[in-house]
């Protein structure tokens, strides 16, 4: 399915992985998937984390609009990760060349945004969306191209209720289409 082809789920980098727990319904009108995913990274590869497991929780939402490629990621994530983990979720094979700038320091200075369209980049996230994703108080990963814009957290273990994540992911995904 197209909503599977983010970096999210590429192989390259990864022992084990797989989805879980997938629900298919709709959040605020729109097609959406709800999942998990795990993810055993290959020996060596874990980073400043004894375990080499990584477990993330995500949306999956049809907009109705063609988006630019493009990952959006937690700035903390390039000291958290290493080259290989950050590689598996397709923000080395961007590399920061294309790290797009905003100016907004606010924004700036919590999210990296990366793709290979800047300007068509730059005019998605104008400054409504920026103020809301700023807001956030999530660390999210935010990936869109084509049709589908998928929202994912990596976990922490504590369980959440599926409502919360709709929820939390239907308002990204509205702040991206209004």
């Amino acid at each position: 399915e197209d909503w599977m082809n983010c970096y999210l789920f590429l192989p390259e980098n990864a022992g084990e992985h797989r989805l879980l727990n997938v629900v298919r319904g709709g959040v605020a009108g729109r097609r959406s998937i709800l999942f998990d995913y795990y993810l055993r990274l290959e020996a060596g590869l874990a980073y400043r984390n004894p375990r080499p497991d990584r477990e993330f929780t995500g949306v999956a939402a049809e907009l109705g609009m063609d988006l630019p490629g493009f990952v959006m990621y937690h700035r903390t994530l390039r000291s958290s990760m290493s080259p290989a983990e950050m590689g598996h979720l397709g923000v080395a094979s961007l590399s920061r060349d294309n790290d797009i700038s905003f100016d907004d320091p606010v924004f700036a200075d919590r999210y990296t945004v990366q793709g290979k369209d800047p300007a068509a980049v730059r005019r998605l996230f104008g400054p409504g969306l920026r103020r809301r994703l700023a807001a956030e108080t999530r660390t999210w990963f935010v990936e869109g191209g084509g049709n589908w814009l998928v929202v994912y957290y990596l976990s922490d273990g504590k369980p959440r209720p599926p409502e919360e994540d709709l929820a939390d992911a239907g308002r990204i995904a509205q702040a991206f289409s209004a």
